[in-house]
């Protein structure tokens, strides 16, 4: 009997010192955990490539819309933009749940400069997550871009991009424009060309194709760059929407009269004697603004638009100055032409030429904007002396004979603080 219960305590002894296949269930928890963390492991590092991806989208959303306001582009043009390129940088919107939201601030930055921000958010891609929940991940990502003043003070721009040349000078030309410079956004070998016995002493020079010199003049500048980046327009919204429906005279041949008022004149302008424009927008449709002799017009705050609202069966009217008179205009510093001193229609047909002929004496502070239109100084004309701030954007200008120009546009001094500055944009992203 003694030798039975010794053989059952040697087997439960026995049975509990043995240790085979006691780390078996230990394995198989630790096993589980391990594949656990596996699994959250693969997941976040796919979520983390995720976000970063759609991160790129954002970003690649805000610049381009960025970039496309800083074009002169709408905002719908903008939104557009930032949209095509989020989708090219990793957003995808055929994905469930997905959406991009781009918000466009006019006034971004509190300096009138407006900004873009793009909000991407996409249901994420997990393997091992959906194996115990059905309910979905998201990622969003955010980024907000800033376009920010020009880079570079200019104060003539020639936007025509095929203007052979674009601005040009033949005889005894002055430009005297030290603190702004010249722009051209032509492509060809010639956009600036330089003939005759000139003088010409700007800042900084960028142009999208080449330059010519010949004769013996002086070429004096801060920089030049040849093949360059284009110059956005930064007027290229503006247009004659504003104009009221009705003629407020016809064919009016004004002076002398001490003090001439805004309106639509139908027919054109034409100036017999000395007069001073009261503040306000001028609109001459279907007409020329003429000035002859020795007659000398004044305005300041004012705004002249070349424009025709008869369409085809009109005409657009054109600057047309000549004699030893001259004229002086101010642009207005606040509402819609805010800066603007004449605004030639863009709709005008080429070929359309402002003249500034003889011996007429021009001080325009503000923006001279003629799109669709070549500028013409020619004679013993003087523009600016002593100098405003004065600019031009047009399709082309010339000059020629013996003209002064000068401008004292700078990065202090643009036109009463009214203009826009001419240049290109940067776009900066921020978050």
């Amino acid at each position: 009997m003694s030798a039975c219960r010794f053989k059952i305590r040697m087997s439960i002894r026995s049975f509990v010192v043995d240790n085979k296949g006691a780390f078996a269930p230990i394995i198989a928890i630790m096993f589980t955990v391990l594949m656990g963390a596996v699994a959250v492991g693969v997941d976040v590092g796919e979520w983390l490539r995720q976000k970063h991806q759609l991160q790129t989208a954002a970003d690649a959303g805000a610049l381009a819309g960025g970039y496309a306001l800083a074009d002169g582009m709408t905002n719908n043009a903008a939104q557009s933009a930032a949209d095509d390129e989020a989708d090219n940088n990793g957003y995808n919107p055929n994905t469930a749940n997905s959406s991009i939201n781009v918000n466009i601030t006019a006034n971004g930055d509190g300096a009138g400069n407006p900004s873009v921000e793009v909000t991407v958010t996409q249901t994420a891609n997990t393997y091992f997550y959906k194996l115990i929940s059905s309910k979905p991940i998201y990622t969003t990502t955010y980024a907000k871009a800033q376009v920010e003043a020009p880079d570079g003070v200019f104060c003539m721009l020639a936007l025509g991009q095929d203007a052979s040349p674009a601005i040009t000078t033949s005889g005894n030309v002055t430009i005297n424009a030290s603190g702004c410079g010249l722009a051209m956004n032509s492509t060809a070998s010639d956009a600036l060309q330089l003939n005759g016995n000139v003088t010409v002493n700007v800042g900084d020079v960028n142009m999208a194709g080449g330059f010519s010199q010949s004769g013996n003049g002086t070429f004096t500048y801060n920089t030049l760059r040849t093949n360059a980046s284009q110059i956005p327009d930064p007027y290229s919204s503006l247009d004659t929407s504003n104009e009221p429906s009705t003629c407020t005279a016809a064919q009016q041949a004004a002076g002398p009269v001490p003090y001439f008022g805004p309106g639509v004149y139908c027919g054109g302008i034409s100036f017999s004697g000395n007069t001073t424009m009261a503040p306000g927008t001028y609109y001459i449709d279907g007409g020329s603004f003429s000035l002859a002799g020795q007659t000398a017009v004044t305005g300041t705050g004012v705004t002249i638009v070349l424009t025709n609202s008869a369409g085809s069966s009109g005409s657009y009217g054109t600057m047309n100055v000549t004699g030893g008179g001259g004229i002086t205009l101010t642009a207005p510093t606040s509402g819609y032409y805010q800066g603007v001193a004449i605004y030639q229609d863009r709709n005008t047909p080429q070929p359309c030429t402002d003249n500034f002929e003889g011996n007429a004496a021009i001080s325009i502070d503000g923006v001279f904007y003629a799109p669709s239109c070549e500028v013409d100084y020619g004679g013993t004309t003087t523009v600016n002396t002593p100098p405003q701030c004065t600019k031009i954007i047009s399709d082309s200008i010339v000059f020629h004979g013996t003209p002064s120009i000068g401008s004292n546009c700078d990065a202090t001094n643009n036109g009463n603080g009214s203009t826009k500055a001419i240049g290109i944009p940067a776009v900066t992203l921020i978050k």
